[in-house]
């Protein structure tokens, strides 16, 4: 299954692209999607399948990963257009076709490029 990933906050669009499943989130350089933020954990979370169903879990993380305000304490299933958050970001879930995603300025859209440096944005967070 492919889908379109797009991490955003309340400012801006930091990242749209079409990933396959499973992808692995996190600041970790082996992750599928490598988000540079002191808040993220080096493996933060996973999207992946199961069955025809597109599943998301926390894998530990410290700071955690938030569906519908809660704390993800197990995984849950997305429907498309839904979303989760880490770190006050937005992690949105899409089809991969999809080109309706939020209409905020600055996205990467290069599909070699998985690393999403929030160093150079102004988001909030403290280093650990």
């Amino acid at each position: 299954m492919e889908i379109r990933l797009t991490i955003y906050d309340e400012e801006k669009r930091h990242f749209s692209q079409p990933i396959k499943l499973p992808c692995v989130v996190g600041r970790g350089r082996h992750c599928d999607v490598v988000v540079v933020h002191p808040l993220i954990s080096r493996k933060h979370c996973e999207f992946y399948q199961e069955g025809r169903r597109l599943m998301a879990r926390d894998l530990g993380s410290l700071n955690g990963s938030f569906y519908r305000g809660k704390r993800l304490e197990r995984p849950v299933e997305l429907a498309l257009g839904e979303e989760i958050s880490i770190a006050g970001l937005n992690f949105l879930v899409e089809s991969a076709d999809s080109t309706t995603t939020h209409a905020l300025p600055g996205a990467k859209n290069d599909a070699e490029d998985s690393v999403v440096d929030l160093d150079q944005f102004d988001v909030g967070g403290s280093s650990f």
